[in-house]
């Protein structure tokens, strides 16, 4: 039985299209993971927070929402302790943040230096409807921490895993359409 050899080089050229459009959806993946990951409302910051202060209400429709909280301590060579519960209707407490803030620095043998783990960031994933809280609880009495509380979208991660497997499905296409090509180039440039 003789092979067409024009059918060969259809094929090649089928695989390698439906690898460009594998590619297109990879791009338009990771366009979409930057739109959702994008800030479309404020819904609360502050500067100098008190102990005990509660910020809300943020209010759940039908539709869950999602929110970035974002801490910052801006102390040099000192420490705090924060805490942020999150709060349903009742202000009874569903769940909670803590962690220490803190900041280092000096002069030693080799110069300056410097270490700090001075941020939190949550992603909060509200699914019920009702109105939510923040209670917010620094243990810094010198008041040097802020905080944001932004709304985005949705959630990234479905259209990056999406993105991620694509990318590797087109990638093996690609490579076991094309390996002839690639050991061609290869044996050129003198790669075994």
């Amino acid at each position: 039985m003789k092979i067409n050899p024009n059918l060969k080089k259809i094929n090649k050229i089928f695989y390698n299209n439906i690898c460009i459009i594998m590619l297109i959806f990879v791009i338009l993946c990771i366009v979409s993971c930057l739109f959702n990951l994008k800030p479309i409302k404020t819904i609360a910051n502050g500067y100098n927070t008190i102990n005990g202060q509660i910020v809300g209400p943020i209010t759940v429709s039908k539709k869950p929402l999602i929110v970035y909280f974002k801490v910052n301590f801006n102390g040099k060579n000192s420490y705090s302790d924060f805490t942020a519960e999150v709060l349903d209707e009742n202000k009874e407490t569903l769940y909670e943040i803590d962690k220490e803030l803190w900041h280092e620095s000096g002069y030693d043998t080799d110069g300056y230096w410097s270490e700090s783990d001075n941020k939190i960031e949550a992603r909060l994933n509200f699914y019920n409807p009702g109105k939510y809280y923040l209670k917010l609880s620094p243990g810094d009495k010198n008041n040097r921490i802020s905080f944001k509380l932004e709304q985005v979208r949705s959630s990234h991660i479905p259209y990056f895993i999406m993105g991620f497997w694509l990318f590797i499905l087109s990638f093996f296409v690609f490579w076991g359409n094309n390996i002839e090509f690639i050991k061609e180039i290869n044996y050129q440039f003198g790669d075994d």
